[in-house]
């Protein structure tokens, strides 16, 4: 009896870290006296993918935040998700060198609470506030390189780490959740990011 073919499918789960630098909004707030927004956060995802000979097709995700407590004031938050093309072309011995290029979509969030604050109860509640949410939306560039170490003799590899670049297609302004503001700062996103992962393929 012939052995059942299994498809030739790759999936695996993320865990890493981002690094994002935005420059206009941090202007904007060490001139307002309000703590800028973090630079590092903690990441998380998978990604699942289809393999055509050398060739593939993948979907990925990721969400990272600054912080994982919902108690903290200031944090930022960006998610991902996006397709991208591969390759499993590019090998040294027993090592796979996978580049990647690919398209999505990213989203930024970034809370921030004012201190010292002071008004009316009910001005707090209607007119003044202490507490911000910012957002940042839009499509983004997505570039990558995955190693991979194929086991040998068969057609099974497991995915190891990747690291990467997105690049927002254009400069967005800053918008406040739920509210309609102008003279808000403009940045173009970028992330950098390292990712552990943890998978296998064929």
């Amino acid at each position: 009896m012939s052995k059942r073919q299994l498809p030739p499918l790759e999936f695996y789960f993320s865990a890493g870290g981002e690094y994002s630098n935005f420059g206009n909004l941090n202007e904007r707030l060490g001139t307002l006296g309000v703590d800028k927004a973090d630079k590092f956060r903690m990441a998380g995802g998978f990604g699942l993918s289809y393999r055509i000979k050398h060739i593939i097709l993948g979907l990925n995700t990721s969400i990272s935040s600054s912080s994982f407590r919902t108690e903290d004031d200031n944090h930022v938050k960006n998610s991902y998700v996006g397709f991208y093309l591969s390759t499993n072309a590019i090998r040294a011995n027993n090592l796979i060198i996978s580049p990647q290029v690919g398209i999505g979509y990213e989203e930024t969030r970034a809370r921030f609470v004012k201190e010292g604050v002071t008004g009316t109860f009910d001005e707090l509640l209607t007119s003044t506030s202490n507490r911000v949410q910012l957002e940042n939306k839009g499509e983004a560039l997505d570039f990558g390189i995955a190693f991979k170490k194929a086991k040998p003799n068969t057609d099974f590899y497991k995915t190891l780490f990747k690291i990467g670049y997105r690049h927002g297609l254009k400069e967005r302004e800053w918008k406040i959740t739920d509210a309609t503001v102008t003279g808000a700062p403009a940045d173009r996103v970028r992330n950098f990011y390292v990712q552990l992962l943890f998978g296998f393929g064929k």
